[in-house]
């Protein structure tokens, strides 16, 4: 995973026993934003890793904290990644201390297809 690029990658991850009880046997599909050791800061509704602003050109919204008991800025812990997905306001993802950062060993593999919205159907880029 540390030979992906800055681009972002969306990735489906599922709990195999390293992810909190209450999201047992669900699936997600998120973006990853960061990895092990980086750093993560929400600004002005921006998202910034090691200090350089994220070009989030799939999110035209803002990011904001979701889950107070987050603070930020967050450094990724190792074996983990920093997950958000591109309903910024709707997603349950690493900003959330219910789902937090993702251990590798949660992911399965990196999403190929987008079948919602209908008018985006495709392989994803």
């Amino acid at each position: 995973l540390h030979l992906l690029s800055r681009r972002q990658r969306q990735m489906c991850i599922r709990d195999r026993g390293s992810m909190p009880s209450n999201l047992k046997k669900k699936y997600y599909v998120k973006r990853i934003i960061a990895m092990p050791g980086q750093t993560i800061d929400l600004v002005d509704g921006k998202v910034y890793v090691d200090g350089e602003m994220l070009d989030e050109p799939y999110y035209d919204g803002l990011t904001t904290s979701i889950d107070p008991t987050v603070e930020y800025p967050i450094t990724v812990d190792d074996d983990c990644v920093f997950v958000m997905g591109d309903n910024r306001t709707r997603s349950k993802d690493s900003r959330s201390s219910e789902l937090g950062q993702v251990p590798f060993k949660a992911i399965l593999g990196k999403s190929q297809v987008r079948i919602w919205p209908l008018s985006d159907i495709g392989l994803t880029k």
